[in-house]
């Protein structure tokens, strides 16, 4: 019994030496192999999109063997090389915009120097945005254009914009206007934000009061970032604006459904009217005839720039009781005066009893 655990304690000693012997030569071997050393890496890498190109950001290691920052994209094909030029001790923040044309980009970053020394890998993404962007783009919204003072004395308007909830990219918005007192462009920047009363409203002093003429528009132009953070800013498209005031001097006779004449008026510079342009040549009018303003009417003036003709659409209280050029007679617009002579017909009733109006309005000047 002695013998056996003789020989199976010289077995294991045997075995455990065996084992010792083969962990010093595999230390050994391994002991000849340099430790690898990385640099310090960047951190806190990130991608901002603009228009045709990205900006990349990031903080430098403290490391001081770093010399420069190299960015990888397109699946390591592309790259750039930023030197890098400490100024101060500590971690130094760092950054690049590169061109690239319109996609979505992943970015790789590692630090380096001239003894071949690297860090490991950090990664970010960022979009280069196309021109084709601003197609995509829509003004903001006007709630309300309106002429609330009248100048008599110098035939000019003061015209105030009450704006409608802006985009939440839109970060901000220009209107520039010719001034008549000076002949002046003025430009008016617009925040994109609501003031106190939930309402941003923009007054313009000193505007014109001519139908077409040069300079009387209100050129808006919307600015706003692709993306929070963006580096560019894209401008939408010149929208323009334009109101005048003008008085109204007319007649109007009522008909019954059967053709039957009931009542007729008539008035002379009672009303003072707008008009507010809404596209080339075509207007929209406040007041229909000497009837007071209604919410769901529409009074539409479309102007021929050709033979200066005015075609009249719109609804009269209802959107089922049509404003329409009068049959067999014209409207038209005379562009040396600025007048124009307006002969319509609205139904005001369910039951199709109509007015027939003669109207001539005359620019406030």
């Amino acid at each position: 019994m002695k013998t056996i655990q003789f020989l199976l304690i010289s077995a294991l000693f045997l075995l455990l030496a065996g084992s010792c012997s083969d962990l010093e030569s595999t230390f050994s071997t391994y002991s000849d192999i340099p430790e690898k050393i990385y640099l310090g890496k960047v951190d806190s890498l990130s991608g901002y999109g603009g228009i045709g190109r990205v900006k990349l950001t990031w903080f430098v290691n403290a490391d001081p063997k770093i010399e420069q920052t190299v960015i990888y994209w397109n699946f390591r094909k592309d790259s750039v090389v930023k030197e890098f030029h400490r100024t101060s001790p500590g971690w130094q923040k760092d950054s690049i915009t590169i061109d690239l044309a319109a996609g979505n980009y992943t970015f790789e970053a590692i630090t380096r120097n001239s003894a071949g020394l690297y860090s490991v890998w950090e990664t970010t993404s960022a979009i280069s945005y196309g021109t084709d962007l601003r197609e995509n783009l829509r003004e903001r919204g006007i709630q309300d254009l309106s002429i609330t003072e009248f100048n008599t004395e110098t035939n000019t308007n003061t015209i105030t914009i009450t704006w409608a909830d802006a985009d939440p990219l839109n970060v901000y918005s220009e209107v520039s206007y010719t001034q008549k007192s000076t002949g002046e462009r003025k430009t008016i920047y617009v925040t994109s934000e609501k003031d106190i009363t939930q309402q941003t409203k923009t007054v313009l002093e000193d505007v014109s009061n001519e139908l077409f003429g040069e300079n009387t528009g209100l050129d808006i132009v919307c600015y706003y970032i692709p993306e929070k953070g963006a580096i560019d800013t894209i401008d939408s498209q010149v929208f323009t604006e334009q109101i005048v005031s003008y008085l109204s001097n007319g007649s109007r006779v009522q008909y019954n459904a059967a053709g039957a004449q009931t009542t007729q008026a008539s008035w002379n510079n009672n009303y003072a009217k707008t008009l507010q342009k809404v596209g080339d040549g075509i207007y929209y009018c406040n007041l229909i005839a000497g009837f007071g303003a209604n919410t769901v009417s529409l009074f539409r003036l479309e102007i021929d720039p050709n033979t200066y003709a005015v075609n009249i659409s719109g609804c009269y209280t209802n959107t089922a009781w049509p404003v329409y050029n009068t049959p067999g007679q014209e409207s038209s617009y005379d562009p040396l005066t600025r007048e124009l002579t307006l002969k319509y017909t609205a139904i005001t009733s369910a039951s199709g009893d109509y007015t027939e109006v003669v109207e001539t309005i005359t620019p406030r000047y």
